[in-house]
């Protein structure tokens, strides 16, 4: 596996502000453009993030909440030091950005310094690697700058409130996303335009809890996967799983719906993101954690029905690891040949293999 490591520009600025309380710190952001030793045709497998901070005040991991975005403000909140397969497909080289999210006032001045790690594979020249990504800029924050005293008072008053026992139902029926309709309406990339609506119509579509298809056909033990139609994965400790795979790459979820976070975004944090960030912590670390590999799963199907990876690289992956478990979740029955997308395959002794016609 190949291995790089890029740093930011040193001669960027070393303070990055956050603006008090329930308020985005200034983003930082990440440009993979320009990695020569990356493919330009290479997709991402798996994101993480992980941060630094000082231990002398109230700030800790649990009043931390991380993000990243896309180039197109598409994004999703991350777990330190955990891997996450919710951007697989899409190209990992475009401008990322990510920002944080702190829910507890400070007494003092702080700073959460993050580093970025990502995995990739190239479908056309089979290589594979990892890019990590050291900033060298402390994201500082000092509660209450930028704020005048009223709305600091009112932020004292009234903090954001996390319940994370909160189902997923208790969000609420009314959810709508307007600043990406919003962005929609005043973006005139027509790329763009369809990629972000698909975005809105396909997070609303989870949060909403439309009622997904069911991926096997049990009468033709068959897998049939479209990009963005809404596929039941099975129940996590009797929490049904849906998830469905966006034209542009990543994986939506029920159990971490996407973010948006559109260009001249303020620093308030919205409440649909707020909606999003208490789905995500109704769900325990183990219950993400198998929600992710069944994910995953899913959307490389997708690619090897398609032919964008091959069962050779399928099998040498961690996706064969975890397939048994995944068709036993969906129903599917690997003691005789199976269907997918119209391809027939049999699965034996841990390894994908093609039925010979």
């Amino acid at each position: 596996m190949l291995s790089s490591i890029f740093k930011t520009d040193s001669s960027s600025s070393s303070i990055d502000p956050a603006y008090g309380t329930n308020n985005w710190f200034q983003e930082e952001n990440w440009d993979f453009t320009k990695a020569e030793s990356i493919p330009n045709s290479a997709i991402v497998e798996a994101v993480g993030i992980h941060w630094n901070f000082p231990q002398n005040n109230r700030l800790d991991f649990s009043n931390i909440y991380a993000t990243l975005f896309n180039r197109n403000g598409n994004g999703e909140w991350l777990d330190s030091g955990i891997l996450n397969y919710s951007f697989r497909g899409e190209p990992i080289k475009q401008l990322w950005t990510t920002s944080f999210l702190v829910t507890q006032p400070l007494q003092a001045l702080s700073y959460i310094q993050p580093t970025l790690t990502m995995t990739w594979f190239d479908p056309e020249s089979l290589q594979s690697g990892t890019i990590e990504v050291a900033s060298n800029k402390k994201q500082h924050y000092s509660e209450g700058k930028g704020l005048n005293n009223k709305k600091l008072k009112e932020r004292r008053e009234h903090p954001l409130k996390i319940d994370s026992k909160h189902p997923i139902q208790n969000v609420g029926p009314n959810y709508y996303n307007p600043l990406a309709t919003k962005w929609c309406e005043e973006n005139s990339n027509p790329t763009l335009l369809e990629q972000i609506d698909e975005f809105v119509k396909s997070d609303s579509s989870i949060i909403l809890d439309a009622k997904p298809i069911e991926l096997v056909n049990i009468n033709e033990n068959s897998i049939t996967i479209l990009k963005g139609i809404s596929y039941a994965l099975g129940n996590i400790n009797g929490k049904p799983l849906q998830a469905l795979l966006m034209e542009g790459g990543g994986i939506e979820s029920n159990f971490r719906p996407k973010i948006f976070k559109g260009p001249n975004f303020g620093e308030q944090v919205t409440p649909e993101q707020i909606n999003s960030l208490k789905i995500k912590l109704s769900y325990s670390k183990e219950e993400h954690n198998e929600a992710q590999r069944r994910t995953s799963v899913f959307s490389v199907l997708y690619d090897l029905a398609n032919g964008k990876v091959t069962t050779d690289y399928f099998n040498q992956s961690q996706y064969s690891q975890h397939f048994e478990e995944f068709a036993v979740n969906i129903g599917l029955d690997l003691s005789i040949p199976f269907l997918l997308n119209g391809k027939q395959f049999e699965f034996n002794n841990g390894a994908f293999y093609p039925k010979p016609k």
